[in-house]
């Protein structure tokens, strides 16, 4: 056989071989993505002041965490609420907060498939106005 002709062949079955790798390969990538838990977080407001975290795949919460972080120089009541798609998840008991301290985590473990949308943590300050809200961290959760 000529170079020419063994050099046509040799692109041929390259352009064969990749066409029919190229599709298992992809298959095998969205199989193994899928596959992977998305846990997220913890994710933090700019001041640290509300956190969040959530354990799962796809829109299966195995469970959500949220916590204040005191980065002011006074000591803080605060309360911490989970809150979802359809309002609030759960209201935590008020605790009151060092500077430059972690709160007790707000945990909520429903280990089920979820309504997909944003899963925050919010956490209230309790000033002479009353509980108001202070920061506020979320995740969103995909289908």
């Amino acid at each position: 056989m000529s170079s020419r002709l063994l050099s046509w062949v040799a692109a041929g079955t390259m352009l064969l071989a990749s066409a029919i790798l190229m599709p298992a390969t992809t298959a095998l990538a969205g199989t193994s993505a899928s596959q992977v838990p998305r846990t997220a977080g913890p994710n933090c407001s700019d001041t640290e002041l509300a956190c969040v975290y959530i354990s799962g795949s796809g829109n299966h919460i195995n469970y959500m965490k949220g916590w204040a972080r005191n980065q002011t120089i006074f000591e803080l009541t605060l309360h911490v609420e989970l809150v979802g798609p359809h309002g609030k998840i759960k209201d935590c008991s008020a605790f009151t907060i060092k500077t430059d301290h972690n709160s007790p985590n707000c945990v909520w473990s429903p280990n089920a498939n979820e309504t997909p949308g944003s899963y925050c943590s919010e956490t209230w300050h309790w000033n002479s106005f009353g509980w108001q809200v202070y920061g506020e961290a979320c995740i969103t959760v995909n289908s």
